[in-house]
């Protein structure tokens, strides 16, 4: 499991300020009609968020699922951007 607590705040995380961009863009235009489109990055491996998500559940009471090597290997290999599944955390 590739994860990181971070002692840093929301606000200075991509989706911290994906969710602010995408509150203010909503408070702008709450008297006409429009459509709004927003990408978050997480949750994807690796884990990178604040610690206080992390606190929210003991890590001796999450059940990982084993890694089967075999996982890698059932696309294309051009289809994974990284094979450590540990991503080098």
């Amino acid at each position: 499991m590739a994860y990181h607590a971070s002692s840093e705040p929301d606000e200075k995380h991509t989706d911290g300020m994906v969710a602010e961009a995408i509150m203010q863009m909503m408070s702008e235009r709450r008297n006409g009609p429009w459509f709004l489109g927003a990408g978050f990055y997480r949750p994807h491996c690796p884990y990178i968020a604040p610690a206080k998500y992390f606190d929210q559940i003991p890590l001796d009471r999450v059940d990982l699922i084993p890694f089967d090597e075999a996982e890698i290997h059932m696309a294309p290999r051009w289809a994974y951007f990284n094979s450590d599944p540990n991503m080098g955390i």
